[in-house]
């Protein structure tokens, strides 16, 4: 064990469990530290820390296409999010039933509320796939994560969204993506027991 690496376990051993974080990622570990759940604030340091830090478990590379993390001001519908900086995410590889009052499909009202519960506030990790940036509505084509997880797959496979590919972006996962959809559709959960598979189209 090297001298730094000591030194962060003395540290993160001096500090509540709860505010301390070692995380290795590509060979560099570094401590994220931070307030409890009952506390006002939170803070994250690190030297390669930003003010808006995914938290524990957010590994988004840097990319030609966007930010790798940001915070969720707005949740627009089942598959799209807009950040506080104004930019709107396209979830990759999914598609959730549509939510608008002139556009209401059926399950579109349940898959925007289970997308509002998993991240709206929160800060978010960013991967994108960089074969095409985003859509022809200039919406970020990304896959989303918070510490409990990728939206995106979690969408798919508890029956709230289709599995969706469009070309080229989000080749590397699609037969993962159609394989939970498959899994949800057996399953009959949510939209699958719901609705019409005509819901899906896209």
């Amino acid at each position: 064990m090297t001298a730094s690496a000591r030194a962060l376990l003395v540290l993160g051993l001096s500090l509540p469990w709860a505010l301390a974080c070692p995380i290795t990622h590509d060979g560099t570990t570094t401590l994220l530290t931070g307030t409890s759940d009952s506390g006002d604030d939170s803070a994250a340091s690190s030297e390669d820390s930003t003010s808006e830090g995914g938290g524990p478990g957010c590994t988004a590379p840097s990319s030609i296409c966007g930010p790798s993390q940001g915070i969720v001001s707005r949740v627009i519908d089942g598959d799209t999010i807009e950040l506080t900086n104004g930019l709107r995410i396209r979830y990759l590889n999914i598609n959730a039933p549509e939510s608008g009052q002139d556009s209401l499909e059926c399950y579109g009202l349940e898959a925007k509320q289970f997308n509002t519960d998993w991240v709206d506030g929160k800060t978010v990790c960013l991967h994108y796939d960089d074969v095409e940036c985003s859509d022809k509505y200039d919406r970020l084509l990304a896959y989303v994560e918070t510490d409990e997880g990728e939206v995106n797959s979690a969408m798919v496979e508890q029956g709230f969204a289709c599995a969706a590919y469009v070309a080229p972006s989000g080749s590397a996962r699609k037969d993962e993506f159609e394989a939970l959809e498959t899994l949800a559709r057996n399953a009959k959960l949510g939209l699958w027991e719901m609705c019409d598979p005509s819901v899906c189209a896209f």
